[in-house]
């Protein structure tokens, strides 16, 4: 679907969709990025997240596209500290985005077509789930609509209960 036309949830479900800081989990989304974004009131468009602006106090992970630099940025909160990694992706073709949450081993990893992009340091402690679906091609917002609507194509997410290797 286009999310310029539409934006989707997912309900939330413990160890499905919502994960905690002891649990090591992967999230993948095929996407193809326009390059002209139609919502730019913030500097960012949501792809797939777990964060509502009326409970942004923890989320476990976040997949945006920041227009300014043209790069994916993948993170998780836990009310104060906000691990994150950043890397460069193409416009106007499909991508598979891959972002591996690995707690126990301690790091943010970000994938791009199979390859790997970068990674960050995921030592983590406090909560990160919440209870709010998780949003396709938008971040979702108090009233029940959205906002930082992502402008392109989501043809697969893909959300696993573990870390999956670079293999």
């Amino acid at each position: 679907w286009s999310s310029d036309v539409c934006s989707s949830d997912l309900p939330d479900v413990t160890g499905v969709t919502d994960f905690t800081q002891a649990t090591n989990y992967t999230v993948e989304v095929w996407c193809w990025i326009n390059s002209t974004q139609n919502d730019t009131g913030a500097t960012d468009n949501e792809i797939v997240e777990k964060w509502n602006s009326g409970n942004e106090s923890a989320y476990p992970y976040v997949i945006r596209w920041v227009r300014g630099s043209s790069n994916i940025h993948m993170a998780v909160y836990n009310g104060s500290s906000n691990p994150s990694t950043t890397f460069s992706a193409p416009t106007n073709t499909w991508i598979q985005v891959v972002g591996v949450f690995n707690h126990s081993g301690a790091t943010l990893s970000g994938y791009r077509n199979g390859a790997f992009q970068s990674s960050t340091g995921l030592s983590i402690t406090g909560t990160i789930s919440n209870s709010s679906t998780v949003n396709l091609g938008r971040r979702a917002n108090n009233s029940g609509g959205g906002n930082n609507y992502f402008t392109g194509r989501i043809g697969i997410v893909r959300i696993y209960n573990r870390a999956l290797s670079a293999a």
